[in-house]
């Protein structure tokens, strides 16, 4: 079994087990005996080279009250020493674009060398060069997750902004001959508007040809800083049902693992699911904020951090007491289509 069925696989049983609380359970046992649990998000630097519609950078206001910090090849060593023996899965690359950072390739080699069973690199691929690609992959890179908001030129160019898509095809093409080779597998990254619905019909077949591995389709998730911040409409969503439905069948013609969030794609159903993502495994990490507010990673060591902040406490309350009610959340809600 690949590593990416071995994710589906983990976002199956997720939904399976219905219980919060064993799941708690599990996360308090896996960080008191040191089991690998967790899913590091990291940001090495907080810019990005687009500005895509759906995003945060797409709005001026909010770009000039961004921090122009980012991680030192020191501060990246201490982070992987203090998070990577537990993570699960590393995602370089999450709120930002990775490749615009020298260094991006050395977090891909350090998350290898501290045994992180999955490594993957979230880009737009479009500052990504051919030899950067045989690189990522000769680090232990074991899955591109490439952005893309429009199968067609015109449609992604517009979301896109900033993008060409004919360089989005040339680095596909890359990545399409080392995954080729067995070195590592892809992703297209799909976000949903309003603006384009309707490329959810093409988007198979555009991708098909460059060996996809995983397709993921996200309906947007509205930001207040961003240009594109309307969530789809009830009628809009019908529509979107319809297509995913389609997209299934095209996907398994494909051999193309689709995931894909049908259950509520306007993200205002109460997920517990996510508490347990948010709360429990998730460490987003970036220039800003390393994983929670009031850690110091350059002074602090997580497990201090841990101890004074009551983390295992936490999680015990969330197995003692659980909560009778969740928030609406876009997080761990996508459906697995076989």
């Amino acid at each position: 079994m690949n590593l990416l069925r071995k994710t589906s696989t983990l976002l199956k049983l997720n939904r399976m087990i219905g219980s919060i609380r064993l799941k708690f359970l599990y996360v308090f046992l896996a960080d008191v005996m040191g089991w690998r649990y967790s899913i590091v998000r990291l940001d090495p630097v907080i810019a990005c080279n687009l500005r895509c519609r759906m995003c945060s950078h797409s709005d001026a206001e909010w770009l000039s009250n961004q921090t122009r910090e980012r991680f030192s090849r020191e501060d990246l060593e201490r982070l992987a020493a203090q998070f990577f023996h537990q993570a699960l899965q590393v995602h370089v690359g999450c709120g930002a674009e990775p490749t615009i950072y020298k260094g991006f390739i050395e977090i891909v080699r350090l998350a290898k060398a501290h045994g992180v069973p999955h490594v993957t690199l979230v880009t737009n691929g479009q500052a990504l060069r051919d030899e950067q690609v045989v690189q990522l992959v000769e680090a232990g890179l074991n899955e591109f997750v490439i952005s893309s908001h429009g199968a067609r030129a015109e449609t992604y160019e517009r979301m896109m902004v900033g993008a060409s898509f004919e360089r989005h095809l040339d680095c596909l093409r890359a990545v399409a001959g080392v995954c080729a080779a067995g070195g590592a597998e892809l992703r297209i990254n799909f976000t949903v508007c309003a603006e384009n619905l309707e490329d959810l019909a093409v988007v198979a077949q555009r991708y098909a040809c460059f060996g996809l591995s995983t397709l993921q389709v996200r309906p947007i998730t509205p930001l207040e800083a961003a240009q594109q911040r309307n969530a789809l409409s009830p009628e809009q969503i019908v529509r979107y049902r319809q297509l995913v439905a389609e997209l299934h069948t095209q996907c398994r013609s494909h051999g193309i693992q689709l995931l894909a969030n049908v259950d509520d794609p306007s993200h205002g159903r109460a997920n517990p699911a996510a508490s347990i993502y948010i709360v429990g495994a998730l460490r987003l990490i970036s220039p800003t904020m390393v994983w929670r507010p009031g850690f110091d990673f350059r002074c602090q060591d997580v497990a201090e951090f841990k101890r004074s902040s009551g983390f295992r406490r936490e999680l015990l309350a969330h197995v003692l007491h659980p909560r009778r009610s969740a928030s609406p959340s876009a997080l761990a809600s996508s459906t697995v289509f076989d």
